[in-house]
């Protein structure tokens, strides 16, 4: 991996892999946070070499043939293949995304370690998105929004098919 953008590249399709979504997930065409550089540029100065190792031993899965459900698996650690310690920069890393929060891979279960990353990362995490909300205190709608029934897209994944978006009144 020659300069940053391509390390940033593989740094978003690892990213998919661990967290299971498509990489347009984590690089939108439209990216005003810019989350997948702002999140790379704060690995490096936290752990730089262990998270180009575990950028080349991803790479190296890949060029191999592994499949992506192994690789996430070995990055989770739910099957062997990747020593402890990487492991553990993995899993802060999918920590990251989801809560916008940084869990020191050396100590991730010590609360006194974790840091947040940015205001963006927070609102932006993907626990939000995969629960179809939002942070508290920064709603993108308007007040009074909750009294009405929710959108029409979220009878799909409710299985609620009252659920239209057209309000109560």
């Amino acid at each position: 991996m020659s300069n940053q953008s391509d390390q940033i590249e593989v740094f978003v399709k690892m990213s998919a892999v661990l967290n299971g979504f498509a990489p347009e997930m984590f690089a939108p065409s439209v990216d005003p946070a810019d989350l997948k550089t702002v999140y790379f540029k704060f690995i490096i100065g936290k752990a730089p070499e262990r998270f180009h190792e575990l950028l080349h031993a991803f790479s190296e899965m890949v060029a191999g043939g592994v499949s992506p459900q192994d690789i996430g698996a070995m990055l989770n650690g739910t099957a062997g293949g990747l020593p402890e310690p990487m492991v553990n920069l993995a899993l802060s890393i999918n920590k990251l995304w989801y809560l916008g929060s940084w869990y020191d891979p050396e100590a991730p279960d010590d609360p006194t370690k974790q840091q947040v990353v940015s205001d963006q990362a927070y609102i932006r995490g993907l626990s939000w998105q995969v629960m179809q909300s939002h942070a508290m205190g920064n709603s993108p709608f308007t007040f009074g929004y909750w009294a009405k029934d929710p959108a029409a897209s979220l009878a799909l994944t409710t299985g609620n098919p009252a659920a239209t978006g057209r309000g109560t009144s």
